[in-house]
């Protein structure tokens, strides 16, 4: 059966963007989204990474008139306060491409990625050869009076962003129909219509996009969520507003049952408590807070969840998009990350033309189920940093909280076996990790370096220190973050 008629429950952030998506790609298709009026989009994900940028991109939005109007903020990356090794510090930055030269000048049958493997081998700081990071660290954007040297991602409010993408969507004559749903009705195929509580909405496919509640795919078709708690213990979050510093990074601070966000957009900050919620109470949260940064906070959310996802978010005749597919934890910002992601593989194996969907079906859940099995890896990787001062990292040093296919990786990369098969992040994202919390053996990574070129080291620095001085040529016109808010202003 042909697919002409798509309802979206749900609105929000997921709801309007798979709204525009489906109409940019598929403009011939009758969509509606169907909002509950009493439900406002939730205080939430107010950082984003790469792929949302893209996916924002390739929709056509007006970039500069959708940073003025969601309170938008460049982003270059993440400080990890407090997470490694004594409480120190590390930067996860945004990586732009950095290997060509060097591929040029080694060449090698495939990637062996040996300047990333001289780097983590010689103790050369995989961030520093970022634009990112030199830009980050002087509080700089990559903006420049005619452009950018590379492009950010963002922090902006979560509610702001809702209400833009809906507009976007209603300017492009996608139905909307306020109403609270009831039921549904159902058929071969899974479900045939929706009930809402003055009308029906009938349609050839369904996207679930109501978020936490997750009307569709579990209350429905009664589907399988698998369940981490594991592996993700801080399952509570209490969020408050504060002052802008307009720093062009998100902050992670460690706490002693969780870890705290600091994120800038242009007219505030938002911030947050991520705790365990087996441990703390969000009284004792609060009370955590507040006795570390010295004052009082009042609250602007406080919300639990349980750490599972999807693994086969299309089932029948729906889909799941958003928070309604499931949910891990903030750490990444990876909600919006997975919204752009799924409408991606969407893009490639939906067809509202075929008869049937079954090797569509099977392809996408197979593709999204390894986006997100690199989520969770990468997720937990940062809570391998050896910490045992309170219960909560305690709980991290047991066996138990490690997904194997993470135990796999880690014990590539002690031994000097560095490959890039993330679906969600780069071996680069991973590399940083390891290299702050010293999970690799040095002294076989640089042997086996040695073995290949005994004069690897020598290169590998000469080529670490060409891209600082080209780095920190390229970034010579960038703007101040002050500077730059003076445009939106």
């Amino acid at each position: 059966m042909d697919v002409k008629r798509v309802a979206i429950l749900g609105g929000g952030t997921s709801g309007w963007l798979s709204a525009i998506f489906f109409k940019k790609v598929w403009p011939g298709l009758d969509i509606t989204v169907i909002e509950d009026p009493k439900l406002p989009p939730i205080i939430a994900g107010e950082s984003c990474t790469a792929p949302f940028v893209d996916l924002i991109d390739f929709l056509g939005v007006d970039i500069y008139d959708w940073i003025r109007k969601v309170d938008a903020f460049p982003k270059l990356g993440g400080k990890f306060v407090g997470w490694g090794p004594d409480n120190s510090t590390f930067t996860q930055p945004l990586f732009s491409s950095y290997r060509n030269r060097w591929d040029y000048y080694n060449t090698e049958f495939g990637n062996d990625n040996n300047l990333l493997k001289g780097m983590l081998a010689f103790d050369l700081p995989l961030k520093d050869i970022t634009v990112s990071n030199y830009l980050l660290d002087k509080k700089m954007t990559p903006f420049t009076k005619d452009g950018h040297v590379v492009r950010p991602m963002y922090h902006f409010d979560s509610r702001k962003n809702a209400e833009y993408f809906k507009n976007v969507g209603l300017n492009l004559d996608i139905k909307l129909v306020l109403s609270k749903y009831k039921s549904c009705t159902k058929n071969h195929a899974g479900i045939e219509k929706l009930i809402l509580e003055d009308q029906e909405v009938n349609a050839d496919f369904f996207i679930d996009c109501s978020g936490f509640n997750q009307l569709l795919l579990r209350k429905e078709l009664n589907a399988t969520f698998t369940n981490y708690s594991n592996f993700f213990t801080a399952t509570g979050v209490i969020a408050w507003w504060d002052e802008s510093e307009l720093k062009p990074y998100s902050n992670m601070i460690a706490m002693d049952y969780g870890w705290r966000f600091n994120i800038d957009l242009q007219s505030r900050s938002g911030n947050g408590y991520v705790y365990d919620t087996n441990l703390l109470t969000a009284d004792q949260a609060k009370n955590e807070v507040e006795t570390k940064l010295g004052k009082t906070v009042e609250l602007v959310a406080n919300a639990k969840w349980t750490p599972e996802m999807l693994l086969e978010p299309w089932q029948q005749n729906v889909i799941a998009i958003g928070l309604s597919s499931g949910f891990l934890e903030p750490l990444g910002s990876g909600g919006h990350t997975m919204i752009a992601m799924m409408l991606k593989l969407l893009s490639e194996m939906w067809n509202p033309c075929l008869e049937t969907q079954v090797a569509a079906k099977k392809n996408f859940n197979t593709s999204y189920e390894k986006i997100v099995n690199d989520t969770v890896d990468f997720i937990s990787l940062h809570y391998r940093n050896g910490r045992n001062d309170t219960e909560f990292w305690r709980k991290h040093l047991s066996p138990k909280s490690i997904p194997i296919s993470l135990k796999e990786k880690l014990e590539h990369y002690r031994h000097g076996n560095f490959y890039d098969d993330g679906t969600a992040y780069s071996l680069e994202n991973y590399c940083v990790v390891v290299q702050a919390y010293n999970l690799f053996d040095k002294k076989l990574l640089a042997k086996s370096l040695y073995h290949k070129d005994t004069n690897v080291k020598e290169k590998v620095t000469e080529e670490f220190n060409q891209l600082k001085k080209e780095i920190e040529y390229i970034s010579r016109d960038c703007i101040s973050t002050l500077d730059w808010k003076k445009l939106y202003d």
